[in-house]
């Protein structure tokens, strides 16, 4: 099935669809911004990339992309699953991955700006000394 068929028929409602305060964010897999529109949608595009929470004790960032050649009936053999530690590389290696290998370089920003965002979460608070 074409990626624009398949975003006409999610595009009005799917399970992972949410709609607070007339704006409308979808937690699908593949979603890199949390945005409903076609560009960011992981189900109705080939090529998506994916940052999530890793590992909360070694400070790690899951980064997912679509295997080329993959069976749609198989989902869990679908992604290509790394995790990332936190470094002052983190930001290159997003990079290289999606612009780099000409995979998704519109994405390549919007996950930057994700996996700093959940590292910076995972950053601990030092307490004062009193």
């Amino acid at each position: 099935m074409s990626a624009d068929l398949t975003w006409m028929i999610l595009r009005d409602g799917h399970s992972f669809l949410i709609e607070r305060d007339g704006v409308r964010f979808s937690a699908e897999p593949g979603n890199v911004m949390n945005k409903h529109s076609y560009k960011y949608s992981g189900f109705a595009n080939k090529k998506t990339v994916d940052v999530a929470m890793g590992d909360k004790k070694k400070h790690t960032v899951a980064f997912a992309m679509k295997k080329q050649g993959c069976s749609i009936r198989k989902p869990a053999q679908m992604l290509q699953k790394s995790n990332l530690k936190f470094s002052a590389k983190l930001a290159k290696v997003i990079a290289y991955e999606c612009a780099g290998k000409h995979y998704r370089a519109d994405l390549s920003h919007d996950a930057i700006r994700r996996a700093k965002k959940i590292l910076r979460t995972l950053k601990v608070e030092k307490k004062d000394k009193q």
